[in-house]
C-alpha cells in the first residue's frame, strides 16, 4: 500500500493508465508536429491558446508516461514544453522546425520504451470489478464488517484480473468472520480458548445447527430470524469452503463469480439482520 496525502492507494492503481488520454495526446502531438514543421513557431505564438493547448497536451502525456514507468519519455516530454515568450536567440521558423523534430523523436522514444513493457487491458465488465472494488458490496456490509473491507476489495480486483482462485481465497476471511459473528450472536461456542483461537467453520456451523434445534422448540421468532441466514450460509459453505483451503482445487471464472455473488448476497442479508 502507498500513501498519497489523501488516501491509501493500492499497488494495482499505480499501474492504471488512461489509454484515451495517452492515445489522444500522441495524436495531437503528431498534428502539432506537422503544423510546426510547415509553419514554424509563428503559428504557435500567434494565438496564446495554441501554446496553452500544446503545454497541456504535453502535461497530460507526461502524466500517463510516468504511470507507465517510461521515465526517459516522460522527462523528454516535460522538457519539450516551449517557453511562454518566443526565444530571441533564434528565428521562429528554425525553432519551429527543431521543435517539430524533437516531437518526432519523442514518439520514437515512447515506441522504444513501450517495447520493453507488456500492457494488458480489461474488458468492460472486468473494469467494473476493478474500479468499484470494495464498493461492489453494499455500504451497510462495509459498515458492519470494516475488517473485511480489504479482502472484499482484493477479491473484486482478482476477479477483474482473472485471478479466480485468488478471488475465492480472499472471500474466505470475510465469511469466516461472518460465521463467528453469527455464532456469537446466537450464543454458541466459536473458539476453543484464548490460546488456541477460533474453532473451524464447520464446527461452529454444527454448533449453530444445534442451537437452531433448540430455538425451534422454544423461541419461534428467533428461530425464523436465523433460519434463512443459516440456509444461505450452508449454500456458500458447501459450494467452496471445505475445498478452498486445500492445494488442489482451481476455480474458473464462472465458479468464482458464483461464489462472489453468493458471498455478496449473504453478507448483505447478514448486515441487515445485525
Amino acid at each position: 500500500m502507498f500513501y498519497d496525502h489523501h488516501r491509501l492507494t493500492d499497488a494495482w492503481e499505480m499501474l492504471e493508465i488512461n489509454s484515451q488520454t495517452l492515445v489522444s495526446a500522441l495524436y495531437l502531438l503528431c498534428t502539432v508536429e506537422g503544423v510546426l514543421g510547415d509553419n514554424g513557431m509563428e503559428w504557435l505564438y500567434k494565438e496564446p491558446d495554441r501554446l496553452k493547448f500544446l503545454n497541456e497536451t504535453l502535461n497530460n502525456l507526461s502524466e500517463e508516461l510516468d504511470r507507465l514507468g517510461l521515465k526517459v519519455s516522460m522527462e523528454t516530454a516535460t522538457n519539450l514544453k516551449p517557453p511562454d515568450e518566443p526565444p530571441d536567440y533564434t528565428d521562429l521558423t528554425t525553432y519551429g522546425k527543431l521543435l517539430s523534430h524533437d516531437l518526432k523523436n519523442l514518439r520514437q522514444i515512447i515506441k522504444i520504451e513501450l517495447g520493453t513493457q507488456k500492457l494488458y487491458r480489461l474488458e468492460p465488465d472486468e473494469t467494473e470489478f476493478y474500479k468499484q472494488a470494495e464498493h461492489m458490496f453494499d455500504d451497510n456490509v462495509l459498515t458492519k464488517f470494516p475488517e473485511a473491507r480489504f479482502d472484499l476489495g482484493q477479491a473484486a480486483k482478482c476477479m477483474a484480473f482473472e485471478r479466480y482462485t485468488a478471488c475465492v481465497f480472499h472471500l474466505v476471511r470475510p465469511m469466516e468472520s461472518a460465521v463467528r459473528m453469527i455464532g456469537k450472536q446466537m450464543g454458541v461456542t466459536v473458539e476453543k480458548n484464548q490460546e488456541e483461537g477460533y474453532l473451524h467453520w464447520g464446527v461452529i456451523t454444527n454448533n449453530i445447527n444445534q442451537k437452531l434445534k433448540t430455538l425451534k422448540e422454544s423461541d419461534n421468532s428467533n428461530y425464523e430470524k436465523w433460519l434463512r441466514l443459516h440456509g444461505m450460509l450452508e449454500c456458500v459453505r458447501v459450494a467452496w469452503r471445505n475445498e478452498v483451503m486445500h492445494p488442489g482445487p482451481k476455480y474458473t471464472g464462472e465458479e468464482a463469480r458464483e461464489v462472489f455473488e453468493a458471498v455478496k448476497t449473504f453478507l448483505k442479508h447478514l448486515a441487515e439482520k445485525l
